[in-house]
């Protein structure tokens, strides 16, 4: 009965969350029908980490000494376009602080994995890689192409050679390489992008502009290099002793 009545009794006025203490901790706790129940550590507020865009705030903000943080930190390369300024050692309540992370928010304009007409790719390829001998050779071969011609291809699978022609007259024969290297910018662009192997195919289809593709298969080892490229750039531009993992 008088259970019952205690279950009422906490419907209807709801009673505040409390505290208590447990080996220096505090904790929530709520009456409940049992009693009390201990809820949820509380935590003390944390201080906020700064966002940032580039390396060079990054940078900057670390030898301003952000937050005074102290030597117990270090450089956590979270992935090809992260980094974070992070505590070596957690605190009592098993967290570890974050004074800053830089993020890029480039996005590479380059549709991977897919065919474009000649203009779009041409486009793509100025804004998306760091120009070389190779760019400029794709792009001759992209600009080649026209509704008026007719695009063949010979595919082996491991290389493409390609002839245009328009009517009888051949306008171009080009062997395309099995594997083409490229500098895509993926990354912040105090940076110099990584060199990564690409596949360029062409698809010709009746009575409409031909198709250039470019596919990628270094199975995403340019992250892996970016990552230390990122990580060489901040090693020389910040003190030695710092940890960069």
């Amino acid at each position: 009965m008088w259970e019952e009545t205690l279950r009422k009794v906490l419907t209807v006025f709801k009673p505040q969350e409390l505290v208590r203490e447990v080996d220096g901790r505090s904790y929530k706790v709520r009456p409940d029908e049992n009693g009390i129940a201990l809820g949820d550590m509380i935590l003390a507020p944390e201080k906020p980490t700064l966002k940032l865009k580039t390396l060079t705030g990054f940078v900057d903000a670390y030898k301003a000494g952000i937050d005074g943080f102290d030597d117990k930190a270090a450089i956590h390369m979270v992935d090809h376009s992260t980094v974070a300024l992070v505590s070596l050692a957690a605190g009592d309540d098993g967290r570890r602080h974050e004074w800053m992370r830089a993020v890029c928010e480039e996005v590479n304009p380059f549709p991977f994995d897919t065919y474009q007409v000649p203009e779009a790719f041409i486009l793509s390829l100025q804004s998306g890689f760091l120009p070389t001998e190779e760019t400029v050779r794709l792009q001759r071969l992209a600009s080649s192409l026209t509704t008026e011609n007719a695009v063949q291809t010979a595919d082996d699978g491991l290389s493409q050679v390609v002839t245009v022609k328009q009517g009888a007259v051949t306008r171009a024969t080009v062997e395309l390489p099995p594997r083409i290297p490229l500098y895509a910018y993926r990354t912040f662009r105090e940076v110099d992008p990584v060199k990564s192997e690409f596949l360029v195919r062409l698809k010709g289809e009746p009575n409409q502009l031909p198709k250039v593709g470019l596919l990628q298969i270094d199975a995403n080892k340019w992250k892996h290099d970016t990552v230390l490229n990122v990580a060489a750039w901040l090693h020389k531009r910040l003190e030695k002793s710092i940890i960069i993992a």
